[in-house]
């Protein structure tokens, strides 16, 4: 029969400070990289909207007949979609 001898590991009270520094600073790291995206999805975004507001802005003033009404809310229109 094997008998399983368990040790539990103590750690120093300095090895754990510096485990934990570690580790909080993988954190900030991580909250960075993460805010870093979120900023750029934001960008993305925007960018999409002000061309699709563009592309429909264009194609109203290429009609025959624009509707002025119209014209004037279409290049603020991205803002709201």
């Amino acid at each position: 029969m094997l008998h399983v001898v368990i040790t539990w590991y103590v750690m120093s009270p300095q090895r754990f400070q510096k485990a934990y520094e570690s580790l909080e600073h993988e954190a900030a790291l991580e909250r960075k990289k993460l805010m870093a995206e979120h900023q750029r999805r934001i960008q993305d975004e925007l960018a999409r909207k002000k061309t699709e507001a563009m592309n429909q802005y264009l194609d109203a003033l290429a009609d025959d007949d624009p509707d002025v009404s119209s014209l004037a809310q279409l290049p603020t229109s991205f803002n709201t979609m």
